[in-house]
């Protein structure tokens, strides 16, 4: 959902905006491969798009009128690659990936940040703190780790049966989702 009440949804080969209040819908479908993860900064919207081992991160503007490629990456990839994009980075994760790749919002690589004692990467988002936070679906765990280089680990909460996706709110509260539950952590984890 984009701040302006626009759900965004993506399909194999392109994207969807449903506008909430008068029903419109923009298409756009102008890629191969499958969205995975379409992110709203600013006056863009980022996409991740994954076909044959790449990963591609692709900016559009809000009416997915102009798309301009800015990422893109030799990765495996499936339905669980994601992507966050806030405070003027993009990070990217891939499925099964013990790392996670942070750029500049332009797509400039910063640098590698290797995820300690995660398993099965899934959800990411970038905090306020210059921290992330991944979501590990096959060990259960939220994890925030440091994104200077070290990878440290910040705080992790084990007790997420089945982790998935995750959000932030504007209080730096934690949704996470699990197996038919969903999760309320405090900003410490």
């Amino acid at each position: 959902m984009t701040t302006d009440g626009r759900l965004i949804y993506g399909l194999t080969g392109g994207v969807e905006i449903w506008d909430t209040i008068d029903g419109k819908v923009k298409l756009s479908r102008n890629m191969k491969g499958c969205m995975h993860t379409m992110r709203q900064c600013g006056e863009h919207l980022y996409g991740a798009w994954a076909n044959d081992n790449q990963l591609t991160v692709v900016r559009y503007d809000r009416q997915l009128n102009n798309r301009e490629e800015i990422i893109s990456i030799r990765c495996l990839t499936d339905m669980h690659s994601q992507i966050d994009v806030r405070y003027g980075k993009i990070v990217v994760v891939a499925c099964n990936s013990k790392l996670i790749k942070l750029y500049t919002i332009d797509g400039v690589f910063v640098r590698n940040v290797r995820l300690i004692g995660c398993n099965s990467s899934y959800g990411v988002r970038l905090l306020m703190d210059g921290c992330v936070l991944v979501t590990d679906y096959g060990a259960g765990f939220v994890t925030k780790y440091q994104t200077d280089g070290s990878g440290s680990v910040v705080w992790r909460f084990d007790q997420v049966e089945g982790a998935l996706g995750l959000d932030v709110d504007e209080w730096g509260l934690i949704y996470v989702c699990g197996n038919s539950i969903v999760y309320l952590l405090s900003p410490e984890g």
